[in-house]
């Protein structure tokens, strides 16, 4: 039965209803805290498990006499009136802890959270253990990842979306490979009473062997030789040595000083699984190169029709041989080719030859020449 007098609060009032009379026991709750009355608040009869054997004649002389009790207001004759009593039935008890503690909660997760070399994240499960127990428990979990590098561009989000769950266990499927600062609350939730914990951990990767970069990265077609690639790879990611790696001994990306990232130590247009997914971060080095060397194709253009390092242009320029754009593509993979200035090769007017001349730019003149040096196995096993 409810009092719905107050508009704050209800009373629930628990009726016994038995020898031409009732035992009343009245618990007020808040019902815009999710409160709400037992759906046993109300008996007609003793329930059948109620540790009391009534006796109406016995009853009605103890109202009376109010020996050994009155029954009106302490119906099992425990000494605890009806009102304070949590067992109003059950003389062997009258305090239920678990309607007065406090309600707490906390979390349970492994403290080491890696990304493994398949690459695959690793299996996040949390537990909550709930005081008292049967509260309901609701969970959110994200990972977050501030990009270093403000000279480096990307693209797309590095952050997970939030993931919710519900129940003791909460295991968040992310929906692909991200790394940072992991945060899961949960929330325990009974009637009135909440409780919230989180927990962080930081989510690094595991570097896969060399051998296996390499077989990832595989042969290049010629102008280049078959192991550049591995070989840029080495020197890239190989500060310091060996290269060829994803991520440090503290499982953090391997970061250059401009924000490049990974392996191949990708800077413009980085995603998040350049950052997180070895396999990815190779992936976008191809390309990467390739684009190099469709722009070293067409430099000599460049030279003819316009002035490259303050001198042309120059309309006798040839093309590049196989073994110049090789050369040209290289240094462009560190250098970029928004500066015609910074490539390996010089036009000479005199010679009518190119020149090799290195200048500037990413990984500065020598680049070419420490790429070129590195062995291609150069991370083992």
């Amino acid at each position: 039965m409810e009092d719905r007098s107050d508009t704050k609060h209800v009373t629930c009032h628990e009726k016994i209803f038995t020898c031409q009379g009732w035992v009343e026991k009245p618990v007020v709750i808040t019902p815009g805290n999710g409160e709400d009355c037992p759906d046993k608040y109300a008996y007609f009869g003793v329930p059948p498990d109620t540790p009391i054997n009534l006796d109406c004649n016995k009853f009605e002389e103890a109202r009376k006499t109010h020996q050994p009790c009155d029954p009106t207001n302490d119906f099992d004759c425990d000494g605890v009136p009806d009102d304070q009593d949590d067992y109003p039935l059950d003389r062997s008890r009258s305090y239920d802890p678990n309607r007065h503690s406090a309600l707490k909660i906390e979390i349970t997760l492994d403290d080491k959270l890696n990304i493994d070399t398949t690459p695959k994240m690793p299996e996040i499960k949390a537990s909550a253990k709930v005081t008292p127990p049967g509260a309901e428990v609701t969970w959110s979990a994200q990972i977050k990842y501030k990009v270093p590098g403000a000279s480096c561009s990307k693209k797309g989000s590095f952050d997970s979306e939030e993931v919710t769950g519900k129940g003791e266990t909460f295991t968040p499927d992310f929906g692909g490979i991200f790394g940072g600062e992991l945060t899961i609350t949960a929330k325990a939730t009974c009637g009135a009473k909440q409780a919230t914990d989180t927990v962080t951990r930081t989510i690094g990767g595991e570097t896969p062997t060399g051998e296996a970069v390499r077989n990832e990265i595989g042969a290049l077609p010629p102008p280049f030789d078959p192991d550049d690639l591995k070989k840029i790879a080495c020197h890239e990611s190989g500060d310091p040595p060996p290269g060829q790696k994803q991520f440090n001994p503290d499982n953090k990306p391997v970061l250059g000083l401009g924000g490049d990232v990974g392996i191949m130590q990708i800077c413009y247009m980085r995603t998040v699984g350049d950052f997180w997914n070895w396999k990815t971060n190779i992936a976008d080095a191809r390309p990467n190169l390739m684009d190099k060397l469709n722009y070293a194709k067409n430099f000599h253009n460049k030279v003819r029709h316009q002035v490259v390092r303050n001198m042309g242009p120059f309309p006798d320029a040839t093309p590049l041989t196989p073994d110049e754009l090789r050369l040209e593509a290289i240094k462009r993979y560190n250098a970029g080719t928004a500066d015609p200035d910074v490539g390996y090769w010089e036009w000479d007017n005199e010679t009518n030859t190119w020149i090799a001349n290195p200048l500037g730019g990413g990984g500065g003149p020598t680049y070419v020449d420490q790429v070129l040096k590195q062995n291609a196995n150069c991370r083992q096993p």
